[in-house]
């Protein structure tokens, strides 16, 4: 694991914020896809095209990470960080591995934790963030005045 940097901190609220892009009201979680030029490349998000009162038959939804990888180009992919404030399953883990994702930023640890194993067995480096973003960004911006 390796320590989780300010722009960590920004990309991994800005999955949060985009899983309220969404229109499905019990799944608010989003994923970022950053590529190796620290360059943003996809958001994604829970959305259906079924009517509000029909939501109950849509049992397929894809999933934020699964509709990242599926709007994103291999090149923009191989190397790339995911960064997620929803669980990542074993399904989705088997994904970022075929697609060449290096590594995984997790906002919250506690949710599904099946794709973990099977990532870090791959090699694809797991980062977690735990607490309160509001209070690490304010840590992270004190120390920035402390060492200008």
């Amino acid at each position: 694991m390796t320590e989780i940097s300010p722009k960590d901190l920004v990309y991994i609220e800005m999955a949060g914020n985009g899983g309220h892009l969404g229109n499905v009201p019990d799944r608010k979680e989003g994923a970022l896809l950053v590529n190796q030029d620290s360059r943003i490349k996809g958001i994604g998000y829970f959305k259906t095209n079924l009517p509000e009162d029909d939501w109950y038959l849509d049992e397929w939804y894809l999933d934020p990470i699964e509709i990242l990888l599926l709007h994103t180009t291999p090149t923009d992919r191989v190397g790339a960080t995911i960064y997620t404030n929803g669980p990542v399953q074993r399904n989705q883990a088997q994904l970022l591995h075929e697609a060449g994702v290096h590594r995984v930023v997790l906002q919250d640890p506690q949710q599904d934790r099946e794709g973990v194993p099977f990532m870090v067995a791959r090699e694809i480096q797991v980062d977690e963030v735990t607490g309160d973003l509001n209070s690490k960004q304010g840590e992270n911006e004190d120390e920035r005045q402390e060492n200008p």
